[in-house]
C-alpha cells in the first residue's frame, strides 16, 4: 500500500513545479520567497489529516458457517444464508459486533449499533431484518408468485389498443398496470427504514438492489422460492410520481391526465437508462468483471423485479421494506392518499387480512406474536433537542396509527450511529 503522506507530498511538489515552470521569473530572491510561501501550511495546501481506524474484531463465522441462530429453524436458517449470499455479505467472516447484533435482535431485543466508520453498521441492522424475513419467506415460499411486466409506459403504435391504466373508480392503477396486481401473501410493511437525508437513501437503495434484486438474487428467488420476492421501495420526493391519478370536480371523478403523462415519462426514462446500461455492459465485456457489473446494475432501478416502481404501486401493495425520511413520513401521516399503506400494515399486524380468514383464533394469536414491525433509524445521534422531540412525537403517531405501543412485542427498533459513546451516549439512548 502506498504511503498517503508520500502521495500528498508528491502531488504538492508537482503542482508547485508547474507554478514555477509556467510562471518563472529571472529574480532569484522572488523565486525563493514564492517557493517558501507555496510550501507553507494553509497557503497553497493543507497538511493532511489522518484518521487511524481500528481493526474491528471478526466473529468466528462466515454466514455460511453459522449452524444455528436464535428463533430460526433449520429451513429458515437455510433461507437466510441464501438471501445474504446473493449480495449483502461476501465470503468472509462477519465482524463480532455484527454477529452480536444479529443474535440479540433475533432474541427479541431492540438494538443500536454504535461502532465507527467502515465497520459495517448497515449490514449490522440488515442482517437481523433479513433473518426475520427468512422466517416469513419460509411460510410462503411454496406459493407461486409473479410480477406484472406489462410495459404500459412505453408508447403504443398508432391504432393499437392500449391497456386500461386506472381502476373503474379511477382512484388508482388497474390490475393490468399494477406491479403486484394479485399478491399471494399479505402486502404490508415489515420494516420501515428511516434516513435523515435523500443522499443516504440513495446509498441504501444500491445496497438493497444488490442484495435483493441483483441477477444472483433473482436466480435464487426464481429457482428456489417459486419467484417469491422480498419487495422494497423508496418513498420520498424522488419516487415516481407525486400527486393523484384522479381529480374530483362537481362530484365527478376524472383521471388526471397530466399526472398519468408524468408517470409514463418517469418510467420511460428509467427504462431507457436500463437499456443504455445493458448496451454499455455488452460493449465492454473485457473491461468489466462480474462484481463491476453487479455494482453498475445496483445503481439503477429496474422495473421488472423486487423494487417497487411507483408511489401508486406502494399505496396499493406496500413493500416489505419501506425506505423514507422523517419529513416524508410526517406528510404521509397527514394525507388520505397514503392511508392504505398504514391500514394494510395494521391489518397484517392484527391478522385481519384476507389471507388470515381461515385461521382459528388460537392460530391468529400465535401468528400475531410472529409478525414484527421493524423501525430502523440511521444516524440516530442527529435527533436531539427540538428536532429530536419532533421525531419522538412523530414515531409515537406512527405507532398509534399501526395499533402498536412502545412496549409492544410486535415492535422491534434497530438503529445505528458512529457518534454515540460513553456515559453521554447511554444517557441519550
Amino acid at each position: 500500500m502506498k504511503n498517503p503522506i508520500q502521495i500528498y507530498e508528491k502531488i504538492k511538489e508537482n503542482f508547485i513545479l508547474y507554478v514555477e515552470t509556467a510562471f518563472s521569473t529571472r529574480y532569484k530572491g522572488l523565486e525563493e520567497q514564492r517557493k517558501k510561501l507555496l510550501n507553507a501550511d494553509k497557503v497553497f495546501s493543507r497538511a493532511p489529516w489522518v484518521e487511524p481506524l481500528p481493526t474491528y474484531k471478526p466473529s468466528k463465522y462466515k454466514i455460511q458457517e453459522i449452524l444455528e441462530l436464535p428463533n430460526l429453524s433449520k429451513d429458515e436458517l437455510k433461507i437466510f444464508k441464501n438471501l445474504t449470499q446473493a449480495g449483502l455479505i461476501g465470503d468472509f467472516k462477519i465482524y463480532k459486533h455484527q454477529y452480536e447484533m444479529l443474535t440479540k435482535a433475533l432474541e427479541g431485543n431492540h438494538c443500536v449499533i454504535t461502532s465507527g466508520t467502515g465497520s459495517g453498521k448497515t449490514e449490522s441492522f440488515l442482517l437481523p431484518l433479513f433473518a426475520y424475513l427468512s422466517k416469513e419467506m419460509n411460510k410462503w415460499k411454496n406459493n407461486k408468485n409473479s410480477v406484472n411486466n406489462e410495459k404500459w409506459w412505453i408508447p403504443k403504435p398508432k391504432g393499437s389498443r392500449g391497456i386500461t391504466l386506472l381502476r373503474t373508480d379511477k382512484k388508482g392503477l388497474s390490475e393490468k398496470a399494477l406491479q403486484r396486481p394479485n399478491p399471494n401473501r399479505p402486502s404490508a410493511i415489515r420494516a420501515m427504514l428511516i434516513y435523515p437525508m435523500n443522499a443516504l437513501v440513495e446509498d441504501q437503495m444500491s445496497r438493497l438492489r444488490k442484495a435483493l434484486d441483483s441477477n444472483d438474487a433473482r436466480n435464487i428467488f426464481e429457482e428456489k422460492y417459486n419467484n417469491n420476492r422480498i419487495y422494497f421501495g423508496r418513498y420520498n420526493s424522488t419516487s415516481p410520481v407525486a400527486g393523484k391519478l384522479f381529480k374530483e370536480k362537481d362530484g365527478e371523478i376524472k383521471q388526471n391526465n397530466s399526472k398519468i403523462a408524468a408517470l409514463k415519462k418517469a418510467l420511460k426514462e428509467i427504462e431507457d437508462n436500463n437499456q443504455q446500461l445493458v448496451e454499455y455492459i455488452q460493449k465492454n465485456p473485457d473491461n468489466l468483471n462480474s462484481e463491476d457489473i453487479k455494482d453498475l446494475i445496483s445503481n439503477f432501478q429496474r422495473l421488472d423485479g423486487a423494487e417497487m416502481r411507483t408511489r401508486f404501486d406502494m399505496q396499493e401493495t406496500p413493500p416489505d421494506i419501506f425506505i423514507t425520511n422523517f419529513s416524508m413520513l410526517s406528510i404521509m401521516l397527514m394525507r388520505d392518499i397514503e392511508n392504505p399503506i398504514f391500514d394494510k400494515t395494521k391489518q397484517w399486524l392484527e391478522c385481519k387480512t384476507e389471507f388470515d380468514r381461515e385461521l382459528t383464533e388460537d392460530e391468529k394469536e400465535q401468528e400475531r406474536k410472529e409478525r414484527i414491525f421493524h423501525i430502523i433509524i440511521d444516524e440516530l445521534h442527529l435527533y436531539r433537542g427540538g428536532s429530536g422531540s419532533e421525531i419522538a412525537y412523530l414515531i409515537r403517531m406512527l405507532l398509534n396509527r399501526l395499533g402498536l405501543t412502545p412496549d409492544s412485542d410486535q415492535l422491534r427498533i434497530l438503529a445505528s450511529s458512529a457518534s454515540l459513546k460513553g456515559d453521554e451516549g447511554k444517557a441519550f439512548l
